[in-house]
């Protein structure tokens, strides 16, 4: 009897001794978090049961490189690297191909460039890389693991001539029933209309959000498919070795970055049961007031679950206001203006928002209102999407 209550107890403190490690390893980054889990095998699974658990994440990286892990908390499937602002400065620097090279083995499964005219932290301008518009302060990034009961899809098109019933297909999650978050991107006057018809005739209204854009024409990126379980160096990896794909995958070779333009469009779909989002599209050439209601409409069909991140995409500045016979001062005009209602309304939100030309195509969808004759790209307009898992 005495055996049978020790070995109880035994088992009684390791799941104790479980619950304090998964509490503690709750805090660290992805470098802490590699260092610790090297101890012993108790604590390399509960580092493992830690990223497992860790959603889509929003990051600032340093603007030259560095060492990512010191700021990193997620292992990304998929890594956004939204690059601005300044076509012409970016052009010349060739900037999301530097970016992409010296971010490649850190992200070695899918890492995107997308060049855009403005890129927000909240409502703080982010400027990837110093010139007339002021010091670089940081490439702001949407970074999206595998964790726990998420199923990510991903398609990319490297020719304009390439068949566009196959990305969307390839995004349907295998439970058809699931309410299904897709991300969107395209070099412009490319064939996006197609696609987003496709998504209407593929996709049950109020299951399905929807945002992003066509985006300059530097859309580039780099892909490499690798075992979905790899999410730990082993344990005789020192920290450094945690980001690298040489040590992690042993393989001898980094991803290759595509030539200019050679990426025609990037799509993503995201599933689960511990994961929801809304998506909504407002017209800038709206008056304030019919912007505000809109926002609050949207603000009352959310949902949120532990942790959220908020994405927009619209127009750096409001035109054609005179053509519509519309009031400058009616309406907002710029991103910092359209940020600005969006965070006095969604305060508790951190968001990403970029911005481009706004006769470019914007991608959403109101996913709070079943309509099957909505335009799912427009010009002048901005995209909402939030994110929330548990």
């Amino acid at each position: 009897m005495g055996e049978v209550s020790g070995e109880v107890e035994a088992i009684s403190a390791e799941y104790a001794l479980a619950d304090v490690l998964d509490d503690i390893f709750e805090y660290l980054k992805i470098r802490d978090l590699s260092i610790a889990g090297s101890v012993c095998k108790m604590w390399h699974q509960a580092a493992l049961r830690i990223l497992a658990k860790r959603g889509p994440e929003r990051q600032l990286l340093p603007a030259f490189g560095g060492q990512l892990y010191t700021v990193m908390n997620v292992k990304p499937f998929v890594a956004f690297l939204f690059i601005g602002p300044s076509k012409r400065e970016r052009n010349i620097k060739e900037l999301e191909i530097d970016v992409l090279n010296r971010y490649k083995k850190f992200f070695t499964r899918h890492l995107i460039a997308v060049g855009v005219d403005e890129s927000m932290m909240d409502d703080k301008p982010i400027i990837s890389c110093d010139g007339l518009l002021g010091t670089a302060n940081g490439i702001l990034g949407l970074f999206i693991p595998q964790y726990r009961g998420l199923q990510i899809k991903v398609k990319r098109l490297h020719r304009a001539s390439e068949s566009v019933s196959s990305i969307i297909n390839s995004l349907v999650p295998d439970d058809k029933s699931a309410k299904t978050a897709m991300i969107l991107f395209a070099r412009p006057y490319g064939y996006d209309g197609t696609i987003l018809e496709q998504i209407k005739r593929t996709f049950k209204q109020k299951r399905y959000t929807l945002w992003g854009g066509s985006f300059d024409d530097k859309l580039l990126a780099t892909d490499r498919m690798v075992d979905a379980n790899a999410f730990m160096a082993d344990s005789n990896s020192s920290d450094d070795e945690f980001y690298d794909a040489e040590t992690i995958y042993d393989d001898g070779y980094y991803p290759q970055v595509d030539h200019y333009g050679s990426t025609a469009m990037f799509a993503l779909s995201i599933s689960g049961s511990k994961f929801d989002s809304w998506s909504t599209m407002i017209n800038c050439l709206a008056p304030k007031l019919e912007v505000d209601k809109k926002l609050l409409d949207f603000r009352q069909h959310l949902k949120l679950k532990r942790r959220t991140i908020g994405l927009a995409c619209g127009p750096r500045y409001v035109e054609g206001c005179v053509i519509m016979n519309k009031d400058y001062e009616q309406i907002y005009m710029t991103s910092h203006e359209l940020m600005d209602v969006v965070k006095k309304t969604l305060p508790g939100i951190p968001f990403i928002g970029i911005f481009n030309f706004g006769y470019y195509s914007h991608f959403g969808v109101d996913s709070t209102i079943d309509d099957s004759n909505q335009r799912l790209g427009q010009q002048m307009a901005l995209a909402l999407m939030i994110l929330t898992y548990d």
